[in-house]
């Protein structure tokens, strides 16, 4: 299964997702995606996962980093960066395999 199957996944089964502004400063296109899942079926209370994702120049949803951020203020802080270093290490390799 791949990332973006698993998102889509994980949004149907949750129906909870919301996805908004941008993370990167360094990319358009990077975002965040809030989605709650609840501890259980009828449950207000569960984990909210940040992730950060992206689509390629070959219009592939690419799923770069996701935790639960609770109580972590440096989220942000850690991950774009490395959300924007995992994009730049993709981009090189499709351009290696002559994909791009």
């Amino acid at each position: 299964m791949t990332p973006a199957e698993l998102l889509r996944l994980l949004i149907v089964v949750t129906q909870r997702a919301l996805a908004d502004s941008k993370l990167s400063l360094r990319r358009v296109d990077l975002r965040k995606l809030h989605l709650f899942i609840p501890l259980t079926e009828y449950s207000f209370r569960g984990i909210i996962l940040t992730m950060g994702w992206d689509v390629n120049p070959k219009r592939n949803a690419i799923l770069l980093v996701g935790r639960d951020k609770t109580g972590d203020n440096r989220w942000y802080e850690v991950f774009v960066p490395l959300a924007d270093r995992l994009y730049d290490d993709h981009l090189l390799a499709l351009k290696k395999e002559g994909k791009i």
